[in-house]
């Protein structure tokens, strides 16, 4: 027998077998609906129920804002690690990892905001100022930040 005959002959009985199968269709559904099933009635005597419904949550009306790169999220850890530095009074270490930040993700005004109060903390009003400034910028359309870098711009202009 030449090679790759048997494997010929295999292909063809299975050919052959396939051919004999039949398809048996799925069954379809009813187009009637089922009749309707009597529930027993409650006791006249039975107990009002032990706990209220739980109410559904509210539903989001709002889509969410953005869905966030990995660079992004890594960009608001590091955003989180100096808010806890400044808070500690310690705007070198801050400063230093606002900037990795910044060059993750440059479109986060959080960062920027961050930025310029650690550069206030220390005493750096031009650069504090210029850090508000790009704040601003990026979060021109949301008043609760814009209102926080109202507040930061007061206090940069006490330093001068």
């Amino acid at each position: 027998m030449p090679p790759g005959f048997r494997t010929i002959q295999a292909g063809c009985l299975l050919l052959l077998l396939s051919g004999c199968m039949t398809v048996i269709p799925a069954p379809q559904p009813s187009r009637t609906p089922p009749a309707p099933v009597a529930l027993p009635a409650p006791p006249e005597s039975a107990p009002p129920e032990a706990t209220p419904p739980t109410p559904l949550p509210p539903q989001r009306t709002e889509a969410p804002r953005e869905i966030l790169s990995p660079r992004a999220l890594a960009s608001l850890e590091l955003s989180r690690q100096a808010q806890s530095l400044i808070e500690q009074d310690k705007p070198d270490e801050a400063i230093r990892i606002l900037e990795q930040a910044v060059n993750l993700h440059p479109g986060s005004g959080e960062n920027y905001y961050y930025l310029a109060e650690a550069w206030r903390r220390k005493g750096n009003s031009s650069q504090a100022s210029e850090y508000n400034n790009l704040a601003a910028i990026r979060f021109k359309d949301d008043p609760s930040w814009m209102e926080r870098i109202a507040f930061q711009k007061k206090r940069i202009d006490r330093i001068r």
